[in-house]
This record gives structure tokens, C-alpha cells and sequence, in this order.
């Protein structure tokens, strides 16, 4: 993904427990990024907006996604190790 980078568009479609600065990192100025983002059970569609360097930040709807699985979601199987859903503390809609 990165060799064909900036996008104006990136859209993600499993929830993950943040937005990844990696997936950030590929938008272009003035591009716009849609993903689900939360715990397994109570999800918010994120429109983030990148304009000059700065991200701004939409929450469009709630949602239901299946989760995103691996270094920036959950572990495959219970027990791995890996990100935990968040616990209900904290901004989770905040891309940084």
C-alpha cells in the first residue's frame, strides 16, 4: 500500500480498537478516511478529514463491524497477544 501512497480515499472496513497512524499516514492533503472504530460491541464510523497536516474528525453513525485481526486490531484467538478492546476510558475516536 505504502509504494503507491498518498490516497485521497481509504476506506476500512473491519473495526479496529483505534485508527491506525499507519492507514493515517497514507492519506494525501485534503483526504478523507472512513473506518469503524471501537469495541467488538459498540462501534462509531469515523470520517477523518486530513487538511494541511491536521486531522479532523466526524463521528457519522454507530455501526456493527466484524473485528479487524492482527497488529492493529485483536488477536486471532483469546489468550494471543495483542491489543485489548478498550475499556470504556478515554477518547477512542481521537486518531493520534
Amino acid at each position: 500500500l505504502a509504494e503507491h501512497a498518498p490516497y485521497n480515499v481509504v476506506v476500512v472496513t473491519a473495526v479496529a480498537p483505534n485508527v491506525s497512524p499507519a492507514l493515517l499516514d497514507l492519506l494525501a492533503d485534503s483526504g478523507r478516511l472512513v473506518a469503524p472504530v471501537g469495541d467488538r460491541d459498540r462501534q462509531d464510523l469515523l470520517l477523518i478529514l486530513k487538511d494541511g497536516g491536521e486531522l479532523v474528525t466526524h463521528v457519522l453513525d454507530q455501526c456493527q463491524f466484524v473485528p479487524l485481526i492482527g497488529k492493529e486490531g485483536w488477536p486471532e484467538r483469546p489468550g494471543q497477544s495483542g491489543p485489548l478492546p478498550p475499556s470504556g476510558g478515554g477518547d477512542r475516536r481521537r486518531p493520534d
